[in-house]
């Protein structure tokens, strides 16, 4: 089973019923860092500014698909979410990962 809360490519988005398509693994990175660029490659901060807030609509549904991502990191969903109306989005992950849903809404709650 497939949990479910966010799903692409920044060059390579496509419409899935009228909703943006972004795979995280194919378009990003299996292996995602830390929250800051200065922590290094693959950081929330990078994945916010150059992929995810350039496809982000006030008008339009995007899913963000996680799934085969290795690893995960709270910096990182700091950065990288932290500025996401979640009403606007599905994210997509892996059955292990099941407790992001709960982190990134814990997140947002406590303005982090």
């Amino acid at each position: 089973m497939i949990g479910v809360i966010f799903a692409g490519s920044k060059n390579n988005i496509r419409n899935v019923n009228t909703m943006k398509y972004f795979n995280v693994k194919d378009e990003f990175g299996m292996y995602l860092g830390g929250g800051l660029r200065s922590t290094g490659a693959n950081s929330g901060q990078e994945f916010w500014e150059d992929y995810l807030s350039p496809l982000l609509d006030p008008h339009e549904m995007i899913e963000i698909d996680f799934r085969g991502i290795v690893t995960f990191s709270v910096s990182f969903l700091r950065e990288s979410f932290k500025n996401v109306d979640l009403s606007r989005v599905k994210i997509i992950f892996d059955d292990e990962f099941d407790y992001l849903h709960s982190m990134v809404l814990n997140l947002k709650q406590k303005g982090e």
